[in-house]
């Protein structure tokens, strides 16, 4: 892990566009999809709580947006959705979703929270998902969870990777690796195309998050043996906080 982060909870908040939602349906889904089963508490219908090895697992519902506009603020930010900031402005109510890790890996509970969330997408009025500092489709978040059936890390949900140009070169940056508990990363200044640069920084996340590795200031990484790009931790550029930025390649 970084010396200054520490993994932290796994949080996000499903968007609804009525106040309702079919705990029968979730614990159903739940099964089918993931076979981890839950018998409903008739008392607390509004409330699922799974304890697990290593960690507990809850989804809330509240019959109202997410407060003081935050999810339709954030939403700005997606590139890939153009329905994100209409969707985020027209919910009604949300789940809220978290993931306590307590004993087991931030890969687990990661792993977990993906499961808990593309299953209340499910939901008939679920619309979208506001998580690591954006919000998605449930067509994109469900779809790129589905990785985990075939062994694949997904990677997409988990990192959010902002993209921008300056008068210097295509920009980008990467958002919820520090849930895991490393830096994040920033590439500036390149001569990428926007999908080059995704694609580059995606490769580098999911290096990091699968491999358990810890970027170091004043190292190198490289695709290739012969390939070694500078690593500079320093003030971010689109991120308040310090941020590893990688040299990015004249050839990728």
């Amino acid at each position: 892990m970084s010396e200054n982060n520490k993994p932290r909870p796994f949080v996000g908040f499903i968007l609804l566009d009525s106040a309702e939602w079919n705990q029968q349906k979730f614990c159903n889904d739940l099964k089918n999809d993931w076979g981890y089963s839950y018998t409903i508490d008739d008392e607390n219908a509004d409330i699922v709580t799974l304890e697990l090895d290593g960690m507990t697992a809850s989804v809330s519902f509240m019959p109202t947006p997410v407060p003081d506009g935050e999810a339709e603020e954030n939403a700005k930010a997606n590139y890939i959705w153009p329905k994100a900031v209409e969707v985020a402005k027209n919910h009604k109510a949300h789940l809220m979703i978290a993931v306590i890790n307590y004993g087991c890996t931030p890969l687990e509970a990661a792993m977990f929270y993906t499961k808990f969330a593309s299953v209340c997408l499910k939901q008939e009025n679920a619309t979208g998902i506001y998580t690591c500092g954006n919000v998605f489709s449930p067509h994109f978040y469900c779809n790129v969870a589905d990785m985990m059936k075939q062994g694949e890390l997904p990677v997409p949900d988990w990192v959010y990777f902002g993209l921008y140009r300056t008068e210097d070169g295509m920009c980008g940056y990467t958002y919820g690796l520090a849930d895991f508990g490393y830096d994040e990363i920033e590439v500036l200044d390149t001569n990428a195309k926007p999908q080059e640069l995704r694609d580059f920084m995606l490769d580098i996340a999911y290096y990091v998050i699968s491999q358990n590795v810890v970027l170091k200031d004043g190292e190198t990484i490289g695709f290739t043996p012969e390939q070694k790009l500078s690593i500079t931790k320093s003030a971010g550029v689109a991120l308040n906080r310090l941020t590893l930025k990688i040299e990015y390649p004249e050839k990728y």
